[in-house]
């Protein structure tokens, strides 16, 4: 498993946040320094360290879960953006897999 880090730490309630959704595999909060109107943070609850990592190990049912979450996020937006970053490089601050949504619509 992967070490702990501020996400595991929301997940675990160990930290407060502002909770847009949750169920058994997925939380959604806001993210505390929005780039737009909305900005959401999409987060699986099991701690995988990047989209390739998701997807490679994570089970049918929480990868449906993630893409479901993500779906229904973008639909009560008009138009947004969906980042994902996959690695420091790339500039993945959190070696836990997040969704952004942003939108200012």
């Amino acid at each position: 498993m992967y070490s702990e880090n501020i996400f595991t730490k929301i997940i675990k309630k160990a930290i407060n946040s502002e909770v847009v959704f949750e169920n058994e595999y997925v939380l959604v909060i806001n993210d505390i320094a929005p780039k737009a109107k909305n900005h959401w943070l999409i987060l699986p609850k099991n701690n995988y360290s990047d989209l390739k990592d998701f997807l490679n190990n994570a089970s049918e049912d929480e990868q449906l879960a993630f893409f479901d979450c993500i779906k229904n996020f973008l639909n009560k937006v008009e138009y947004a953006n969906v980042q994902f970053n996959i690695g420091e490089k790339a500039g993945q601050e959190v070696m836990h897999l997040h969704a952004h949504i942003i939108s200012d619509y």
